[in-house]
Order: C-alpha cells, then structure tokens, then sequence
C-alpha cells in the first residue's frame, strides 16, 4: 500500500455554531444550581451519548494536542471538573455549551464544537441539475436515503440561507458595522448602499445590541472577534430567498434611512462536503484592474477556487502585477497552500513547519510549471485566518510578496475535525504553526508590510483604501526607483606584506596507514548468521504461501478496484493499476475533493491532486517491483529475524530490512499461514485467492494520532488491457499551463 499525504483542514463553517451556541448561554448561566443525575437513575441513550461525546473531545485534545503541558493548563484537573456538568445536561445543546467552555480553558484557535444544526447541507438538485428550495420533495434517486428528515431539511435551509443576500461585507470598525464592499450590480447597489454606510438595525434589531451579545458571551467571547464579520452577514442580513430584508443605516452625510431589500442568490457557490468538512460558502472574483494590474479575491481554500484561482494566474500571466485579496478568507486546506505557492514561485520554498507533540512538519511550496514571476501584493485583515495567514506569512517572509492591510487574525493552527455521538462535529488543533523566520502566528497574526486601517471616512472618499494602496506598493514593485548614477568605481587594495607563496617544487609525502593485520585461515572464520537463515526460511514459506513462484511469474500486470476511506471522514473509490516490470498508478476520487493520483511510469513517481498541483517525487530510481513477493529473495542479504510478535491475535515472525546496521522496514509474517500481515505500518487483511496468488483484498496503513487510510478491495482482475494514460499525467491547469485558460467568476 502507498503512502497517502493526509488532508490538513485548517478553518470550516462556524457562524450559525456559534449562533445556536448564543441560545443555550442563559441556560448554563445557572448550571450549578442544577442536581446532579443520582446514580441509582438509569443512563437513558440520550445521557449515554453525551458523556461518550464528553469523554471522546477530552482524549482527543488529551493525545493530540501540540503541547504536552497543555498550555499551562491542568487538562486533567478539566476534566474532573466538567463530568458533573456533562452529567447535568439535559439537552445536546446544553451539552455543546459545556464543551466549548471546555475546550476555550486551552486559549486557543480552532477548537470548535459544531452542532448538527449548524452543519449546511447542499440543496438536491432538478432534473436540470438546478438547486430545489429546500424543504421540496424529491423524487431523484441519486439523493441520500435520509433527505426529508427533519435535520436534514434544516441544514438544506441553512444552505439556502448562506448563498441568499443582498452582496455587502461588513466590518465593525470603532464600535460601528460599516459596509466595506458592495458587490457591483447586486441588490444592495440597486438600493444606493455605499462603502462607509453605518448599518444601525436588521429587521428592527440594533446591531449596537448583537455586537454587545456577541462579545460579553462568556462561551465566544476570548475567539468571537474574527468570525463576526461573517456572523452579522450569514445570521442577520441573509435569509430566506422568498423574505425581504429591512436595513436602517446612516449615509455619508450621516442622514438616516430605512429600506427594505429583496434577497436575492448571491454570485458565490457552496462547496462541497469533504468529509467532515461542511460545505462552505465560497466567494471568487478576479479581473484586470485599470494600468494593467491583476486582482483575485476568494474567501477559502478549498479545491473548487483552486481550480478558478489558477485558471486566473494563468491568464494573467502577461500582466506585470497581481493582487491577491484575502480580506475576510476563512482558511480551509493545508495543502492549497503549497498548491497556490507553486503557481507564483519558481524555486523550492519552505513556508514554515508545523510544531506538533513529537514531530516538526515542514510546509514545502514546490514550484509548478510556468509559474507567474511578477510583482506580487497580498491585501489582509482582521478576518484573514488560518491557512491564508500561512500563506501571507510565507510569501512575505520569503520576499515574494509584499503584504498592505490590517494584523490578521493569528488564527493558524492546524486542525482535524472528527464526528462525535451526539452528531456534533468537533474541530480540534493538533499543532503550532511556524513562520520561516521561527514566529509563532497563533495570537499574534500576521503584521503587514504597510498596515493600512479603516475608517469611516477613508471608505466613504477613498472607497477602498486598503486596495489602494496595495496598488501603490506594487507599481513600487514593478518599477523600483532609478539609482543614482554611479560615477566611480573604488576597489580597496590590501598593501599589507603578504606571505610568501608555498614553492610548488616541493612535494610532501604523507606515510600511508598501516595495514590491517590478516586474520589466519582456518576453520570458523567464516560463520554463518542464525537469524540470516531464519529470515531466508520465512522468505521462502511466505512465496509458496501465496502461491508460489511459478504462479506469480504468469500474472504479467492486475488491476484492483475498491473504496477507500481516508482521515477525517474522506472517502471515495481507488483504482490501482500495476504492470510488470515496475509501474503502478494508484488512483483515488474522493468526494467533495477531486482525483488524487500517484503514478510510477517507469521512469518518474509523481503525486497530482487538486489544490496541490503536479509534484514529481523521484527520477530515474527504480520503482516497488511488481513481483514485489519474488523481489524479497534479492533483498536475503539485508534481512534478518528479529522476533517473535503478536499482530492482532496472530503470532508473527519478525523481519527487519538494514541498510548500514540501521532497519528500515519491518515485515511481520504469520506463523499459521505464512502470509504478510503487516509491513510496517501497514497491515494486510482478507486474503482471497485470484488466479492462483493470493491478494490481501484490505490494507489499513496507521498513521499519527490514530489516523488511517483504509483500501478495500472489490475486485481484482491479472493480464487485461490497461489503458496506457492510466500511467500518464492528467491534463489539468497545472500541467498545461499553455491552454486557453479563461477566468470564470
């Protein structure tokens, strides 16, 4: 089995959480006063899965947390002091309350428990593959079985709500929510709002009042801040497509007005589901600004703006200037950061690393073909998170780019997000992230080369003044100023004595090492090591186990097809295509995700994914023989038994692979059948017979803090006709980057 790179998620959808979370404070403002559950009550199913949910999040953080003192934190002290309020609970929200409150003792980011009412679900579709309203029957085969339950027609209208709007961002800037963009042609410009407009009330609801809600609730307020841009939007300006919305502001003139606005779709899209990551609102927009500049905005990195993102680099490529807007980016991928870096480097970089409990990861940018070499600026803010602070803080520590705005969130720990009983989601950080020059960005963020900060005025007379003068900073960049002439050219001269050259006649002999002293012949001078058999024997059961080697030189190539699961909830299906004498090409397509490929041709390995690019691994190396069982019998001079080990309810024997006296790979062999069953770590299970070899139809390869890939076999065929371009690269924008690539907003 292949090594698979897991997906880092480093930010999801949160706004309606904390919503939902806002309803249950009152309730747990007097939990003490509450009785506890006697013991003598029996746990009913509901009680059941909150305290396994309890005791799920607390192992978690208590494994997988960065650092092993916690934060300064007792984590077991919490723990005993949060079980009797878990057992207090009467109702799953009142339950997420107490373990959000759990969770924020560590101070923080990226510790979240999203309830399932908070999870969006994507809209069925028409037969013309249209969204229905939610709440519609449908009658399409192609929906999940569980479609019309009452939770689900509440995520489906929670979708609906994110993507229906009037086109406004909002800040809150001096203690006022001011429009800070108005997306052209949409329902608020056709009601005359402006940049610099202070919104007072939504539908009757002073804002003055849900900021004051929002930032003295004692769950959300130490991480509120960041997400409230997004919160006013999603909980208070957007809504449903058939209701309009009633908007009392302030204009330039500081006059007061009251209008009323229909919703409408807003230009943006969801995201699909990435296993436990929910779809995500995304927002996309790039064109070419007025003196030949380029401009991309998007608001997450996920693989549907990957793909846009680089569709624009590439059609921008003549331009002289690029700007890239991250105001308001909620983060997302990891992995689109190298992804995004390759397409605007041209030599390796190194981002920063990731600090987890006993490891250090580095994240590598590797260059793409023709990637963009222009003068770069990155616009951030106060709501720029998680892996686009990574990737601001890696192009402007590497010089590549220079950064114009306010501090960014410092929201930038890497994540995982896991399912608990009660439904909830629970998003957790297993690591710190590190800037190139050793800064750690979590609750610092990243500074800008030119911090520009709003206010009222600026947005009302300059319009975009963050924007403006990010393009005053590049147009530096690409004309730098003239240097001054230089009219003359002084070299320093040492006329200190030197010494004198050594004379090149003279040779000095240098006596050889003595001569190892010769051993005398005899016998026993040659001996034989007990444990080289042993492996040898083993060797040789495991190849008549699996059929031996006259069945196996018959099968010239195989094909396997499968599912496979990956962490955090990804799935799909696997194709693996593997030809004598050495190539093989694993396929996987994930859902919400895209194709994952990594192919050998017999020449080159290289990994392609969606938000990664085209990454050549290796070059002219040999690639995993495909007699790989045959290809131990080369290897007997380097194996040796070790032990004897139990693999489950297998006793094992236990060969080690050494190069230069260090072991660089275990096998571990089943005394009973001789079979492999784990091959470091990876373990082989469900051996079937198919054309005479045996194939192990389940590998499940264990990864770091108890993470694994899992393949399951469904059918495995020896000596088709494969199709040859399944061992050649796919053709995508970051392989072609000569394609008439068209921006598509």
């Amino acid at each position: 089995m292949r090594k698979t790179r897991t997906l880092i998620t480093a930010r999801t959808f949160l706004s309606l959480a904390i919503l939902l979370g806002l309803s249950a404070t009152a309730v747990f403002a007097q939990e003490d006063a509450l009785p506890a559950q006697t013991q003598s009550q029996p746990e009913s199913p509901e009680a059941k899965n909150r305290r396994e949910s309890f005791e799920l999040v607390w192992q978690t953080v208590n494994k997988n947390f960065y650092d092993s003192n916690f934060n300064g934190v007792d984590w077991k002290a919490v723990h005993d002091r949060y079980a009797p309020k878990v057992a207090r609970a009467t109702s799953d929200h009142e339950l997420y309350s107490v373990l959000q409150l759990m969770v924020n003792e560590l101070h923080q980011s990226h510790f979240w428990i999203i309830p399932p009412e908070a999870i969006p679900k994507l809209l069925p579709k028409d037969e013309d593959g249209q969204d229905k309203n939610a709440g519609e029957e449908s009658d399409s085969e192609d929906n999940d079985a569980e479609a019309d339950t009452p939770l689900d027609l509440i995520k489906q209208k929670l979708t609906e709500r994110l993507s229906t709007g009037i086109g406004i961002d909002l800040r809150v800037v001096d203690g006022q929510v001011l429009i800070t963009r108005v997306e052209a042609g949409s329902a608020a410009a056709r009601a005359g709002l402006r940049p610099g407009f202070v919104i007072k009330s939504v539908d009757g609801k002073p804002l003055a009042e849900v900021l004051a809600e929002l930032e003295g609730n004692p769950i959300f307020r130490v991480i509120i801040r960041p997400e409230i841009p997004l919160v006013l939007v999603a909980n208070y300006i957007n809504g449903d497509l058939r209701d309009s919305v009633q908007i009392t502001y302030s204009d330039g003139r500081n006059l007061q007005h009251r209008v009323r606005i229909n919703r409408e779709r807003l230009r943006g899209g969801m995201s699909p589901a990435m296993g436990n990551l929910p779809p995500l609102y995304t927002e996309f927009e790039a064109k070419r600004l007025a003196g030949g500049i380029g401009y991309v905005r998007f608001n997450a990195f996920v693989p549907n703006l990957m793909k846009k993102v680089c569709a624009a680099l590439r059609e921008m490529h003549d331009l002289p200037g690029i700007i890239f807007d991250l105001r308001g980016n909620q983060g997302g991928l990891l992995g689109m950061v190298g992804g995004l870096g390759g397409l605007v480097l041209d030599y390796t970089s190194v981002f920063g690393s990731m600090k987890m409990r006993t490891s250090q990861t580095p994240v590598l940018v590797t260059p793409q073909r023709a990637p963009y070499t222009g003068a770069l600026a990155i616009v951030i803010d106060g709501s720029t998170q998680s892996a686009a602070e990574i990737f601001a803080a890696g192009m402007q520590e590497t010089n590549r780019a220079v950064i114009v705005g306010d501090v960014s969130a410092g929201n930038t720990l890497p994540s995982g997000i896991l399912k608990l009983p009660t439904g909830a989601l629970f998003q957790y950080a297993f690591g710190n992230y590190q800037t190139p020059d050793g800064i750690f960005l979590e609750g610092r963020g990243v500074i800008p080369d030119q911090i520009v900060k709003l206010n009222r005025r600026s947005l009302l007379y300059r319009g975009d003044p963050q924007l403006g003068a990010a393009l005053v900073k590049l147009r530096e960049r690409i004309s730098p100023p003239v240097r001054r002439e230089l009219i003359a050219d002084v070299t320093a001269v040492d006329l200190s004595p030197t010494k004198p050259a050594p004379d090149a006649t003279k040779i000095e002999i240098i006596a050889p090492p003595p001569a190892p002293k010769s051993e005398p012949a005899g016998e026993g001078a040659k001996t034989v090591d007990p444990n080289a058999l042993i492996a040898e024997q083993v060797v040789a059961r495991y190849i008549r186990a699996v059929g031996g080697e006259a069945a196996l030189l018959k099968i010239k190539n195989r094909v396997s097809t499968g599912d496979v699961e990956l962490p955090m909830g990804l799935n799909g299906t696997v194709e693996v295509y593997e030809e004598a004498p050495n190539r093989s090409s694993v396929i996987m397509n994930l859902k919400g995700f895209g194709i994952l490929q990594q192919t050998f041709n017999g020449r080159i390995r290289w990994l392609q994914d969606p938000v990664r690019g085209y990454l050549k691994i290796s070059e002219a190396v040999e690639g995993e023989n495909f007699h790989h069982e045959l290809e131990l019998k080369g290897q007997l001079s380097s194996l040796r038994f070790e032990r004897k080990e139990r693999v489950g309810d297998r006793d094992c024997f236990v060969l080690g692979r050494f190069s230069h006296g260090i072991v660089i790979e275990r096998l571990y062999f089943d005394l009973g059948t001789g079979l492999l069953v784990r091959q470091n770590n990876t373990f082989l299970e469900d051996y079937r017979e198919v054309d005479g070899v045996k194939i192990a139809f389940v590998a499940r390869q264990e990864g770091p803090r108890g993470m694994a890939t899992i393949v399951r076999l469904k059918e495995v065929k020896h000596n088709v006709t494969i199709d040859q371009s399944k061992f050649a690269e796919r053709a995508d924008c970051f392989t072609r980057p000569d394609q008439n690539w068209r921006i598509e907003n």
